[in-house]
């Protein structure tokens, strides 16, 4: 079931986005690429998120097993993680629908490498190469993709 996040919810958003970065991100990037991006990850980063912004979690009985986060105001996906025994099963599209029903006419995003092929798929297009810092001297590839949903 693909639902609105709510404050408690930030533990199992937090557990989907570390195991999702350690086991399925670390197939393209170097092990100290990922110890800092998980590193800077904690339940409480997602509280903002929750309140500010549109958070979708998979709920399998219960069990946070993915989440999306769209930030309606920049037209951005922030966000779609599944934990990886729930890869290719579907998951991920629907949590990105979920963000393209937000009556937006685009969206943006800036994809890890792992996750091109699933973006390309779901009709993003690549826009322009960028690397996002993850701390000082350890930055991480990205591309900029973009869909028109009109």
């Amino acid at each position: 079931m693909i639902r609105r996040a709510t404050p408690a919810d930030a533990e199992g958003i937090f557990r989907v986005h570390r195991s999702a970065i350690l086991d399925v991100a670390s197939t393209r990037y170097t092990s100290e690429q990922i110890e800092a991006w998980a590193g800077k990850l904690s339940p409480a980063s997602y509280s903002e998120p929750i309140e500010n912004k549109i958070v979708f979690v998979a709920d399998d009985a219960g069990q946070i097993c993915g989440f999306g986060q769209l930030d309606r105001k920049n037209s951005m996906v922030e966000a779609v993680y599944v934990l990886h025994g729930h890869l290719r099963r579907g998951l991920g599209g629907r949590l990105l629908s979920s963000a393209r029903a937000s009556g937006l006419t685009q969206l943006t995003l800036d994809a890890s490498l792992n996750s091109l092929p699933f973006y390309e798929q779901a009709g993003y297009r690549r826009v322009r190469s960028v690397g996002h810092e993850l701390k000082p001297g350890v930055s991480i590839p990205c591309v900029v993709m973009r869909k028109e949903l009109v």
